[in-house]
């Protein structure tokens, strides 16, 4: 068959032009996704303190525990190991601090699981709201016009109505968040006017099977309220009673528990009538301002099998609550599940218990104390401990890599003291004998053996220890002065700034020791290895302290202004920088290459939060975006980077073109650059926090650490290939 020629010419056109137009717009190649970096979850660290278990209405698999800094987390295997769920919302809400939980601010709809609630505090609000989930609390949004429940209680009926109180007000919806009623003169004695955020834990609401709503505030002498009428009048029940917890049975609407302080259980068989005492079990620990909060806490399983649980003692009915059987904590078998904390308690932390919480789906029962879940699977005659991916010890201050082995990392926890893990973070030991504050860890550069920590916000604060056995034991030094805790308000600025210390060792002179606090008043130095203390610069609030290899020392502060620098061992300062400056990097072969992230928000940790009254946290002075800068001349002049809002800067020691960045509120996580901080890209992947408060090196080329509450790792940063755009055929 013959062709024509007009026809071949024609079709050729067609594919040059074709060629052309794939050329123009994508070079004839396609952008894959950017992979995805795996950052791996290290313990200790988490969330604070652990608040309340929350169980799924029919799936026995599902378990959600609420802490009071870092949001929720989720079990999908029983409670047996957690993943961190909150930080979409983190990110959307512009936390930075914490996001802070209490009791009852979780919950399901009893009517369609899929549904959840979430009431959460704690950032810098775009505007107050209820959080909604209809995936079961894999994602959430937060509901238009809704109220702002937090701190405050909420719970949801049988019916799907939604209830939470918040100072003396109740707020109502019918259609599942989309409007509300608010129902002022709540009988409770709580007002939230003080904004005592360890308070708020006071209030707890429940419902029963038909539907009436029981409050409760813990305070003495006001017993519970109860109302059938969606909060339009109260009946107040137990009056003069100090009730710390209710039970509402899940298959009985008139069977009501409820635990008084004392440890008296009363029971009412009439939806509230009136009730009985029927058993008393040891409780008598919680005192006003304790935290953690131990309670004490009643649950009812969907068997109407009750349990209560004191001080000293748990008590459980099989017959409804009409007789108990009592064992105390040495009647009861306790495994800590190798968690290291629970372990120095001995069996004193058995029966410790913020919220007991009864599974409607499987015969187990749940018991968060503030540090660890306990479970039960045969009705309290034996107890293990459960906290993989909530190991909840606050890490507040950097982790520090062993110089001489990579896998070895030393912690200073908030409230829990020093750890240290021999296998890269898979274990972990403690070298304390009781709860303590270490805000502050250091080793020598020269003698790997040598370390020191620094104890605060106990009667301890400011007291430096030294270890030359690589920190299985230690010897008392110096102190740094630091303000008495215990007679502070919380209108002082320190009162919230007692968990963040630095420590440094001078590699130049290892007898030349720095140390600092955020609720001390400047920085200081020892020139004889830790013994003696002397103030070397005034600062308010000082917040990242570094020294380089030559000595050259460098100090920032969030409370006031700049950046500065010693270049003669900490005799004088000069301001490098006059801004605000949020954290800086120096460059690991060059004192005059230095990198500043100047904040543009006053809300980092306690500076917002002096402000009178619950809202104080919640100011947000917005100054634009935080912008990078970058000096090559120690500070004489900087250039503009660009406008990130960063905050946590970092430096790959070996390849100093590879840089980190975190970023803050709503941005893009953790960035990366491989040009010297030119240009970045996100490789926040599946971190699960979204504001680390800084970065460490690993101890391996290519290896790095972050920090906030709980470390997490990734390996390679070094290698371009793995974070680049991969381009394909």
């Amino acid at each position: 068959m013959k062709t024509s020629t007009g026809y071949i010419m024609a079709v050729m056109l067609l594919v040059v032009i074709i060629m052309g137009c794939v050329s123009e717009g994508h070079s004839g190649e396609k952008e894959a996704p950017q992979t995805q970096p795996n950052w791996v979850i290290l313990g200790q660290g988490g969330g604070g303190a652990l608040v309340e278990a929350v169980t799924h209405p029919t799936d026995s698999n599902i378990v959600w525990v609420v802490t009071d800094l870092t949001g929720i987390f989720k079990s999908t295997d029983g409670g047996l190991t957690y993943t961190r769920k909150g930080g979409q919302v983190e990110r959307s809400e512009m936390f930075f601090e914490w996001m802070r939980g209490m009791g009852h601010e979780l919950v399901y709809d009893p009517s369609d699981p899929n549904i959840m609630y979430w009431a959460v505090d704690g950032g810098i609000y775009t505007t107050p709201g209820l959080y909604k989930s209809t995936d079961g609390g894999d994602n959430w949004f937060k509901i238009p016009g809704s109220p702002d429940l937090a701190p405050g209680a909420i719970v949801v009926d049988h019916n799907g109505v939604i209830y939470g109180i918040k100072h003396k007000n109740l707020y109502v919806s019918t259609d599942k968040g989309l409007t509300w009623q608010k129902k002022p003169d709540v009988p409770t004695y709580y007002n939230g006017d003080d904004y005592d955020w360890r308070r708020r834990l006071r209030v707890f609401i429940y419902v029963t099977l038909d539907n009436k709503v029981i409050i409760g505030d813990r305070y003495p002498g006001t017993g519970i309220f109860i109302t059938g009428d969606g909060g339009n009048s109260w009946q107040q029940l137990l009056k003069d009673y100090q009730i710390m917890d209710v039970a509402a049975s899940p298959v009985d609407p008139g069977l009501i528990m409820a635990l008084e302080h004392d440890g008296r259980i009363f029971r009412s068989a009439n939806g509230g009538q009136d009730f009985k005492t029927v058993a008393v079990v040891s409780n008598s620990h919680y005192y006003m301002g304790q935290w953690p909060a131990y309670y004490g806490g009643i649950a009812i399983n969907a068997q109407n099998h009750v349990m209560a649980m004191g001080r000293w003692e748990v008590g459980f009915s099989e017959d409804a609550g009409l007789t108990f059987k009592i064992k105390n904590n040495l009647q009861t078998k306790w495994d800590t599940g190798g968690n290291p904390f629970p372990s120095r308690q001995d069996r004193e932390g058995l029966f410790k218990c913020t919220k007991l919480t009864a599974s409607p789906a499987s015969g187990r029962w749940y018991v968060v104390d503030g540090h660890i879940v306990k479970m039960s699977y045969d009705n309290g005659e034996s107890w293990i401990g459960r906290y993989k991916g909530i190991d909840i010890l606050c890490v507040y201050t950097p982790p520090v890599v062993d110089e001489a082995n990579p896998d070895v990392i030393h912690l200073g926890m908030g409230d829990n003291g020093h750890f240290y893990s021999k296998d890269g973070g898979q274990s972990w030991q403690t070298s304390e004998t009781r709860m303590r504050n270490v805000d502050g860890l250091a080793q020598d550069p020269t003698n790997p053996k040598v370390w020191y920590k620094m104890y605060g916000r106990n009667t301890l604060s400011g007291m430096v220890f030294k270890s030359t056995d690589g920190g299985v034991t230690w010897e008392k030094r110096g102190r740094i002065p630091m303000p008495a805790f215990g007679n502070r308000s919380e209108k002082d600025p320190s009162f919230y700034s007692g968990w963040i210390g630095w420590l440094r060792v001078d590699p130049s002179n290892p007898q030349r020791i720095y140390a600092t606090h955020r609720a001390s008043d400047g920085l200081y130095m020892s020139e004889d290895g830790g013994w003696n203390f002397k103030r070397v610069l005034e600062l308010v609030r000082p917040w990242q302290l570094e020294v380089s290899d030559k000595g050259t020392v460098f100090i920032c502060t969030w409370d006031s202004t700049g950046l500065y620098r010693s270049k003669d061992h900490g005799q004088s300062f000069e301001i490098i920088h006059p801004g605000r400056v949020n954290d800086f990097a120096v460059h690991p072969n060059n004192d005059d290459i230095v990198y500043a992230n100047v904040g543009s928000f006053a809300h980092a940790w306690a500076s917002a939060r002096v402000l009178t009254k619950y809202e104080r946290n919640r100011r947000h002075v917005d100054e634009g975006k935080g912008k990078l800068y970058k000096t090559v001349d120690g500070g004489k002049n900087w250039r503009l980077l660009g406008d990130y809002d960063g905050f946590a800067l970092y430096i790959e020691p070996n390849y100093p073109n590879v840089m980190l960045m975190s970023t803050r509120d709503g941005g893009q996580g953790i960035m990366r650059s491989s040009d010297g901080g030119e240009s970045w890209i996100s490789i926040h992947g599946n971190h699960q926090n979204y504001h680390p408060r800084g970065f460490i090196y690993g101890g391996v080329p290519g290896r790095v650490y972050t920090w906030n509450h709980n470390i997490e790792r990734l390996d390679n940063i070094h290698i371009d290939s793995l974070f680049v755009p991969v381009k394909h055929k």
